[in-house]
C-alpha cells in the first residue's frame, strides 16, 4: 500500500516544532561569564606591559635548572600554547610580527628586507611599512599594519621596540620586531633597534645581544612608554646556527641560557604589583609551524592554561589575539580594524604543579606537530578504502546478487574509518609514528565492521549500515557535548598548527557526522518500517534524531558550525521525507528542505543575536559575525569564506570527482522506476540516501569555507553506505504492521546467509 501524500501544513508543524525545541535548548544553554566591572579587568590604570618575544622558544624548551629564571616566571603565570599561524605559506619573523601588530593573521611582502627598521633619534621608523600595508590590503584576513601601534597612539600611550634591526647573512630578511608596533606611518615612537649586536668570534654564532645595552634601552622606555617590546633573539640565532652547521650543537643551549638571563635583567627593571608581563614565541625554529609559548604574569592573574576568544579551548591562544589583549589590559577600546578576541587570564590557580602544566603543554606541541604527519596517509586510506568499496557494491548492485561475507565486512569498516581516525585520539600511541597510526585506524574500523557483520547475522542483513552510522553519530555527538577531546589534534580533527578551528565542531567532523546521519535515518527507517512499526513513531524518532544533531552542530557552546546547520537541517529533512515516500523523490521534497533552510537561517541569526550580546571574550565566531552583519562590515568576511573556499577548490582534484559522485548517488533517488537496478529496488533506503546526500553535499560546499573538501569528507562515508546496502542480502519488501521480517522466504530468527 502505497504512503499517504504529506500536506504542506504537515511540513510547516515539523519545521515550526523542530525550530521550537530548538529555542527552547538555546534558552537551556549555559550563558557566558558576566561582563567584567572595566576593560582592564580591575588592573591599574598607570601599569605598564613588558613584553617579551623570544622566537624559537618552545616549552620543551623550559626547565628549572636549565632555564632558572623563565622557569620561575611562567610558574606562576596563565599559560597556553601559541598558535603562530600567519597569512603567509610559510610564517616567518615579518608576518609574525605584522600579525602581532594588527591583530589578524597578516602576510608580509617579498623582496628587499621590509622589516628593517632605522633609527630616528628617540623613535624607530620602519621605512618601506607602506608596502606591508598593500599587500594586506590585497589579502583576505583584513589585516591593517599599524592597528595596535594607532589604537595606542589614539590613547595617548606611548609604545617602545627595542631589538636588533640588522640583516640575516642572506641579506633578504632583517629582525622584524619594529613591524609590531609600528603605527600606519610605520613609526613607533620610543626604543632602540641599533648598537645592540656584540660580536663574539668564539660563538657558534658570531653574534650575540648586547645584554647590557639592551636593558639599559628598556629601562630608558619603561619610564616614559606603557607598552615596551623587547626582541630577545639569541635563542633564534644559535638555533638557526646549528640547523645550517656553521657551529657546533652547543649553540642550542649557549642561546638559551643567553635568552634566560636577559629575561631574568628585564623582569627586574618591572613591579610586579601593577605591571604585566608578557612571554610570547612568535615564530618556529626554521619556519616550520609548530606552537609556540604564552605566558601571562601580572596582577591578578593566577596560574594555569588560559583561553581566548578565539580559540575557546583551554591551553590555546593564537598570535592575533595578542593585539586586543594588551589593549584590555589597558582598558582601550578595541577598534574595529582589530579582532576583538582577547586571551583571558586566569584568576585562581588550576591545582597542579608547573612541572605538570609545562608537561602537558609541551606534549600537546609534540601531538599537533605529529598530528599533521598522519592527515595524509589517513586522507589516502579512507579514499582508497571508499574507492574499493564502491566497485564492490557497484559490482554487487549490477549482479542483483549479495557479495560474499569478507567484502561486507570491508564496505562496513571502510564506513567505519572516519570515526575509528577519530577514536585513535584515546589512544597513547596517535604519536608514535604514521605506519602506527594507520595501522590502529584501520584495526579499530575492522572491528566496528565485524560488529555490524554480526549484526546482520542475528538482526537481519539490513542492520549492516546502521553499525558503523551509529558509531558515527554517538561518537562524535558525545564527543563535542562532552567538549570536543577527540576534535583536536588527531588525524581528522583540527591542531594549533593549522589554526582554522581550536572548538566545536570543524568541517569536515561536521560533514562526517551530517552523513552518518543521513546514513542512520534512511537505514533506521527502513529496518523500523519492515518490522512494523507504526508510521508515527518512525516519524518521532527521524525527528528526534535529527533535532539533536541539529543543535549540537550549530549550537555556539558545542558545534558552533553555521555552514554545517545550514546544511543539516535540509538534508535531514530530505531523508525523512523520501524514506517516507519509500525512496522515490517528489516535488514536496523542495518544500521541506526549503522551509528547513528559512529556519536554519532564522534560528543562526537569533542565536547569533544571543552571542553578540555576550562579553567578548566569550562571543564565537557566530556572534562577532552579526556585529560585523549589522555594522555594515560583513562583506569582507564573505569575501574571505568564498576566497578561502575557491583556494580548495583549485588546488585539489576533488573537484571533478565530487560533483560527478554526487550525481551518481542522486540519481539513486531521481531514476525512473522502471529503469531502477535492483539494488535500488532492494532497498529503498539508498533513494533516501541519494537524495538528502546531494542537499547536504551542495549546501555544505556552498556554505563553508573549506568548500568542495566538505562535500569529499561526506562521500567517504557515502560511498562505502551505499556499498554496505548494495551488498547485503535481500529483504523481503515491507510488511504491515505485525508481521515477521524475513530474508529470501525464512522469518528473521537466526543467521542470514
Amino acid at each position: 500500500m502505497s504512503p499517504a501524500p504529506v500536506p504542506p501544513r504537515h511540513l510547516a508543524r515539523l519545521a515550526v516544532g523542530a525550530l521550537a525545541v530548538l529555542v527552547v535548548l538555546v534558552g537551556l544553554a549555559p550563558g557566558g561569564a558576566a561582563a567584567p566591572a572595566d576593560d582592564g579587568d580591575g588592573r591599574p590604570a598607570d601599569g605598564r606591559i613588558l613584553l617579551v618575544s623570544i622566537p624559537g622558544l618552545a616549552w620543551a624548551d623550559l626547565d628549572p635548572v636549565g632555564t632558572p629564571r623563565l622557569w620561575s616566571l611562567v610558574s606562576g603565570a596563565s599559560v597556553a600554547l601559541l598558535s603562530t599561524r600567519t597569512a603567509d605559506e610559510v610564517d616567518g619573523p615579518a608576518s609574525a610580527y605584522l600579525t602581532l601588530g594588527s591583530g589578524r593573521r597578516a602576510g608580509a611582502a617579498v623582496g628587499p628586507p621590509t622589516g628593517w627598521a632605522d633609527q630616528r633619534g628617540d623613535s624607530v621608523v620602519v621605512p618601506a611599512f607602506g608596502r606591508q600595508i598593500g599587500v594586506n590590503d590585497d589579502l583576505r584576513y583584513g589585516a591593517v599594519p599599524g592597528a595596535l601601534g594607532r589604537a595606542l597612539a589614539d590613547a595617548d600611550l606611548g609604545a617602545a621596540v627595542i631589538g636588533d634591526a640588522s640583516s640575516t647573512p642572506d641579506g633578504v630578511d632583517g629582525r622584524a620586531v619594529a613591524l609590531a608596533t609600528a603605527d600606519p606611518s610605520g613609526r613607533t615612537p620610543g626604543g632602540r633597534v641599533d648598537g645592540l649586536v656584540l660580536a663574539d668570534p668564539t660563538s657558534p654564532v658570531g653574534t650575540w645581544l648586547d645584554r647590557v645595552a639592551v636593558v639599559e634601552a628598556a629601562a630608558t622606555a619603561l619610564r616614559s612608554s606603557t607598552v615596551v617590546v623587547v626582541e630577545a633573539s639569541d635563542l633564534e640565532r644559535s638555533v638557526r646556527a646549528a640547523m645550517d652547521r656553521t657551529g657546533p650543537d652547543e649553540g642550542d643551549p649557549a642561546g638559551l641560557r643567553r635568552t634566560d638571563e636577559l629575561v631574568g635583567a628585564l623582569v627586574e627593571l618591572i613591579d610586579p604589583s601593577v605591571d604585566t608581563v608578557l612571554v610570547i614565541s612568535p615564530t618556529s625554529p626554521g619556519g616550520d609551524r609548530r606552537p609556540g609559548v604564552f605566558a601571562w604574569s601580572g596582577p591578578g592573574v593566577g596560574s594555569g592554561p588560559v583561553r581566548s576568544a578565539s580559540t575557546r579551548r583551554d591551553g590555546y591562544v593564537s598570535l592575533s589575539d595578542v593585539a586586543s589583549t594588551i589593549l584590555g589590559i589597558l582598558g582601550v577600546p578595541v577598534p574595529a580594524d582589530l579582532a576583538d578576541t582577547p586571551i583571558e587570564a586566569r584568576v585562581d590557580e588550576d591545582g597542579t604543579s608547573p612541572a605538570e602544566r609545562i608537561g602537558a603543554l609541551s606534549a600537546a606541541a609534540v601531538r599537533a606537530t605529529d598530528r599533521d604527519r598522519t592527515v595524509g596517509p589517513v586522507g589516502v586510506l579512507m579514499a582508497l578504502s571508499s574507492i574499493l568499496a564502491g566497485l564492490i557494491g557497484l559490482v554487487s548492485a549490477r549482479n542483483g546478487a549479495a557479495a560474499p561475507s569478507w567484502a561486507r565486512w570491508f564496505c562496513a569498516s571502510a564506513m567505519s574509518l572516519p570515526v575509528a581516525a577519530f577514536l585513535i585520539g584515546w589512544w597513547p600511541g596517535v604519536t608514535a609514528g604514521v605506519p602506527t597510526v594507520l595501522a590502529g585506524v584501520a584495526l579499530v574500523a575492522g572491528a566496528i565492521g565485524a560488529a555490524a557483520l554480526g549484526s546482520a547475522r542475528h538482526l537481519g542483513p539490513d542492520m549492516t549500515p546502521v553499525v558503523p552510522a551509529a558509531a558515527t553519530v554517538l561518537v562524535l555527538l558525545v564527543d563535542v557535548i562532552a567538549g570536543a577531546r577527540l576534535q583536536i589534534d588527531t588525524p581528522l580533527g583540527y591542531s594549533a598548527t593549522v589554526a582554522g578551528r581550536f572548538a566545536g565542531l570543524g568541517n569536515q567532523a561536521s560533514a562526517y557526522l551530517l552523513a552518518a546521519t543521513l546514513a542512520l535515518l534512511a537505514s533506521g527507517w527502513v529496518v523500523l518500517e519492515r518490522r512494523g512499526r507504526p508510521r508515527r513513531l518512525l516519524l518521532g524518532s527521524a525527528s528526534a534524531v535529527a533535532t539533536v544533531v541539529a543543535v549540537v552542530i550549530g549550537a555556539p557552546w558545542w558545534g558552533s558550525d553555521v555552514g554545517g546547520l545550514l546544511a543539516a537541517l535540509p538534508a535531514m529533512v530530505t531523508v525523512v521525507v523520501v524514506s517516507r515516500d519509500r525512496g522515490r523523490l517528489r516535488p514536496r521534497v523542495v518544500v521541506g528542505a526549503g522551509t528547513a533552510l528559512l529556519a536554519a537561517g532564522g534560528l543562526l541569526l537569533a542565536v547569533g543575536l544571543w552571542d553578540r550580546s555576550r562579553p567578548a571574550s566569550t562571543r564565537t565566531h557566530l556572534g562577532r559575525f552579526v556585529d560585523d552583519l549589522l555594522a555594515g562590515d560583513a562583506a569582507p568576511v564573505l569575501e574571505r569564506k568564498l576566497a578561502a573556499s575557491w583556494d580548495v577548490m583549485t588546488s585539489t582534484p576533488w573537484t571533478v570527482a565530487v560533483p560527478v559522485l554526487l550525481v551518481g548517488l542522486g540519481s539513486l533517488a531521481w531514476m525512473p522506476h522502471g529503469r531502477r537496478w535492483s539494488a535500488v529496488e532492494r532497498h529503498p533506503e539508498l533513494g533516501a540516501f541519494g537524495a538528502s546526500i546531494v542537499v547536504a553535499g551542495v549546501l555544505g560546499w556552498a556554505f563553508n569555507d573549506s568548500g568542495v573538501a566538505v562535500a569529499a569528507a561526506m562521500l567517504t562515508v557515502a560511498v562505502p553506505y551505499v556499498a554496505c546496502v548494495a551488498t547485503a542480502p535481500a529483504s523481503d519488501p515491507i510488511r504491515e504492521s505485525g508481521t515477521q521480517p524475513s530474508v529470501d522466504g525464512r522469518a528473521v530468527t537466526g543467521a542470514a546467509p
